[in-house]
């Protein structure tokens, strides 16, 4: 997993910019969706482990009451890019 963080400066303030991606399962198209939607279910972790189906949803719940964005990039068998961006108050 690789973890990249900035501000970036943009006309309307400062944003911090965060980028997190691994070499994991990936996720499907339609499971993207249901995370962004709030609708994911539990799924096999990459070891096998069982999730509990709520970590990506309170992460874009957070992001959001934050007036952030989260994104999702993902290839199925090689892994996912989150890309969240937070506004930073000045």
């Amino acid at each position: 997993m690789t973890v990249h963080m900035d501000i970036a400066h943009q006309e309307d303030g400062e944003m911090l910019k965060i980028k997190v991606s691994d070499t994991g399962i990936g996720v499907s198209k339609e499971g993207i969706d249901n995370i962004l939607s709030g609708n994911k279910t539990s799924t096999n972790g990459t070891g096998g482990e069982q999730g509990y189906g709520f970590g990506l949803a309170l992460v874009k719940h957070l992001v959001g009451s934050l007036k952030g964005t989260m994104s999702i990039t993902s290839e199925e068998g090689k892994g996912s890019v989150f890309h969240l961006s937070i506004p930073v108050d000045n």
